[in-house]
């Protein structure tokens, strides 16, 4: 059998032009009919359907089509029908991504808005309490346990302050990605969870409650906040850790942590009143006769009398101090089973160690 283009017509095909006369078609045509069937079972029959031949023909573009290809802008459009529609499907898909995409930009920023808006009438708010709380104080209306509450509050709500101005900073600049949102909203959750443990420990001081310890390691504790209190503090004098050992001591996190910074943000404090031109401070951890050792030195310049009424409940040398940051640090060492002291510094300046009886000790072959 011969090779074939299209399904209808298998073998040979025989047409007639348009000058032959109509009755020589049909008896030629008559003819072939009558042919017998051929050994493969060929035969011949009128062909009436050319539809496949003119898709044949459509396909390769010959004959009639070639002009109408050349000439039909429709002729291109059908050709291409599918290109369009698949173009015509990505756009729809860009501008419904972009129109969702401004409507959830929207919606943050509308929600960044409102956070901010809460968040600075929150400030304006502690503020206003924060103003009242000192007057109340300086009146004595509040005794000593509200003063310990203002006093502590204020490293966390100065934190909060601090975490949206950037927020309102970087909005205004256009530079808050939604990385930087949730990254300083985690921040502001920590310090206001912060804020909630110092006003239920404050409660607790009130009650007579024994806070809740867990096994701290004072050396690998102490970097931790000394490092988170660095990155928050506005001052420019940072301390410097020195560790001798890591001593596992019994205790409250918390409490441990207002230790630590109370000493520490009394030290730049002092440097700063002094105005001293090489500023300094030291704190080391290490372990000496059973008990953890926290000392925190500077080189600044004290007398022996004012050493000496340190140890007073609620003496300051500052003039807009209530004298409670020693007082606290006190009282929380004392319930630790520990002791304070306060002595001049081989750097000039004041010396105060803490002792707490120890659980375990981790001795260190290098000075860190």
């Amino acid at each position: 059998m011969c090779k074939r283009s299209t399904a209808l017509y298998p073998n040979w095909t025989l047409a007639s032009m348009p000058s032959l006369d109509a009755g020589l078609t049909s008896k030629i045509t008559v003819a072939l009919i009558n042919q017998p069937r051929t050994k493969l079972g060929n035969y011949w029959q009128v062909g009436s359907d050319f539809s496949e031949l003119d898709k044949l023909q459509e396909l390769l573009k010959i004959g009639t089509y070639e002009k109408v290809t050349k000439l039909s802008i429709r002729r291109f459009l059908l050709d291409n029908v599918h290109y369009f529609f698949f173009a015509f499907c990505i756009l729809g898909m860009l501008l419904s991504y972009s129109y969702f995409l401004s409507r959830a930009v929207e919606k943050r920023t509308r929600q960044l808005k409102e956070a901010l808006l809460r968040e600075k009438i929150l400030n304006q708010e502690t503020k206003t309490a924060q103003e009242r709380m000192m007057a109340l104080q300086r009146a004595g209306v509040v005794g000593q346990v509200s003063g310990l509450l203002a006093h502590e509050l204020n490293q966390p709500l100065g934190s909060l302050n601090l975490y949206a101005r950037s927020l309102i900073r970087a909005a205004d600049l256009q530079k808050l990605t939604n990385e930087k949102l949730i990254e300083v909203l985690d921040e502001i959750r920590k310090e206001a969870v912060k804020a909630s443990e110092i006003v239920q420990r404050v409660r607790s001081y009130a009650k007579g409650e024994k806070s809740e310890r867990a096994d701290i390691f004072l050396a690998e504790f102490s970097r931790q906040v000394l490092n988170d209190y660095s990155k928050h503090s506005s001052s420019t004098i940072k301390p410097k850790l020195e560790v001798f050992a890591d001593p596992l001591i019994s205790a409250n996190r918390l409490e441990i942590e207002l230790v630590l910074i109370n000493l520490v943000r009394n030290a730049q404090q002092s440097l700063k009143t002094l105005d001293v031109k090489h500023p300094f401070i030291e704190v080391s951890v290490g372990e000496e006769q059973g008990d953890a050792v926290l000392i925190v030195q500077d080189n600044g310049d004290i007398s022996e009398e004012k050493i000496k009424n340190l140890s007073e409940p609620m003496s300051s040398a500052k003039k807009e101090g209530l004298g409670l940051g020693l007082a606290i640090v006190k009282a929380i060492v004392e319930n630790h089973a520990g002791s304070i002291s306060f002595q001049k510094s081989e750097l000039g300046g004041l010396k105060v160690m803490v002792r707490i009886p120890i659980l375990k000790t981790e001795n260190k072959n290098e000075k860190k």
